[in-house]
C-alpha cells in the first residue's frame, strides 16, 4: 500500500470519501447513459460526456439542465417536466447497470485497515443519492464501512462542516477528504482539512495542483 496511505491510517482519524471516481468506477459509465437519454449523435455525446467529466461533484439534475440548454441549445415547453423525466429516465438506465460497477482498486482493503481501530470514522460526501449509494455499497459488501452517507440533499462543503462539528474534540489535522474534483478540494479547503485527490478521472483538473497528495488508487 502506497506510503501516503500507510500515513493517513497512522494520523488521521475521520476518513471523508467522495462517491463516484473515489469509491466506485462509475464516472464513466454515468457519462454514456447522460449522452443515451439525450442523444445518439457522436458529435453531441462526446461534448456531453467531456462536459460530465469535467464537472463531476455537480447534481445530475444540474448536468441535465446545462445539457439541454448550454449544449444541445433545446427549445423546451414545460421545462421541469422534461427535467423530471429526463431524471426518471437516467436514473432507470443507471441503476440498471448497479452489478457492472466496479470499486476503485484497493479500496476495500484500505476501508478494512482504518476499521481495525474503532476510534476511527468513515463517512461519504457524494452528489449522488443516498439510496443509489446504499445499493452499489450492499452489491459490493462495504456497506459496514461506513458510519453516515451525505448525499445530494446537502453541499459538500456544509457536509465536511457538520461532520466536523460531530466531533468538535478532535482537531482539524485528523480530518481527511478524498475527492476527484475541483469542487471537493475547494469543500476541504474551506473547512480547512487536508485533501487527497484521486486521479481517476482523466478530465480533472487536480493533477497539475501541487497543494496536496495525489493517488490513482489505493493499493
Amino acid at each position: 500500500m502506497k506510503k501516503i496511505l500507510e500515513k493517513t491510517i497512522k494520523n488521521k482519524l475521520i476518513f471523508i470519501f467522495d462517491f463516484d471516481g473515489v469509491i466506485i468506477d462509475s464516472m464513466q459509465l454515468k457519462g454514456k447513459v447522460f449522452s443515451d437519454i439525450f442523444t445518439k449523435e457522436n458529435f453531441y455525446r462526446k461534448k456531453i460526456e467531456t462536459y460530465h467529466l469535467r464537472n463531476g461533484s455537480k447534481n445530475r439534475t444540474l448536468k441535465i439542465k446545462y445539457i439541454a440548454n448550454k449544449i444541445l441549445k433545446l427549445n423546451i415547453k414545460n421545462k421541469n417536466k422534461f427535467y423530471g423525466e429526463k431524471l426518471e429516465k437516467f436514473d432507470k438506465i443507471y441503476n440498471k447497470n448497479l452489478n457492472k460497477i466496479k470499486l476503485i482498486s484497493g479500496i476495500k482493503k484500505y476501508l478494512k485497515k482504518i476499521k481495525k481501530d474503532n476510534n476511527k470514522k468513515i463517512y461519504i460526501v457524494t452528489a449522488a443519492p443516498k439510496k443509489e449509494v446504499i445499493k452499489i455499497l450492499k452489491i459490493n459488501k462495504i456497506f459496514s464501512f461506513f458510519n453516515d452517507i451525505y448525499d445530494v440533499n446537502i453541499e459538500k462543503e456544509k457536509a465536511i462542516l457538520k461532520i466536523i462539528k460531530k466531533y468538535s474534540d478532535i482537531d482539524l489535522y485528523k480530518f481527511i477528504f478524498f475527492g476527484d474534483s475541483p469542487k471537493d478540494f475547494i469543500a476541504s479547503k474551506k473547512n480547512k482539512i487536508d485533501f487527497c485527490s484521486l486521479l481517476t478521472n482523466k478530465l480533472s483538473t487536480l493533477k497539475n495542483k501541487k497543494t496536496f497528495a495525489k493517488i490513482y488508487d489505493f493499493k
